[in-house]
């Protein structure tokens, strides 16, 4: 694994990491991420399970605080899924206050076999 793969913040190196999408560095790892996640608004969405589609209600709703799973994937603010859940999953952490989008940092490592924490 290269030497600068490892989290700015805490120095943990051999889980998954994630960088700004428009640079490789720097890095961040899920606890710390968690921690600098930013505050963000979705558009809410009804499921109708009969015609197996969501339909925009026009309200504006707070994502909740999230937590990446061992996937390395939190809840994504488009809406619910195929399933009807509350939210799809995604890998892209918007973190800080100017909601900058991190991807995972999968250059050099097998990214989905590294544990999240």
């Amino acid at each position: 694994m290269d030497e600068n793969y490892k989290c700015i913040f805490c120095g943990k190196t051999g889980v998954k990491l994630w960088h700004p999408m428009e640079d490789l560095s720097p890095k961040i790892c899920a606890k710390c991420a968690q921690e600098r996640q930013s505050a963000m608004m979705y558009n809410e969405y009804k499921w109708d399970k009969y015609k197996r589609e969501a339909h925009l209600t026009g309200r504006k709703l707070p994502l909740k605080k999230w937590e990446v799973n061992e996937d390395g994937e939190v809840p994504s603010y488009a809406g619910p899924n195929a399933e009807g859940e509350p939210f799809s999953y995604t890998t892209t952490l918007i973190l800080g206050s100017n909601h900058t989008a991190f991807v995972p940092a999968d250059e050099d490592v097998d990214w989905k076999v590294l544990p999240t924490n």
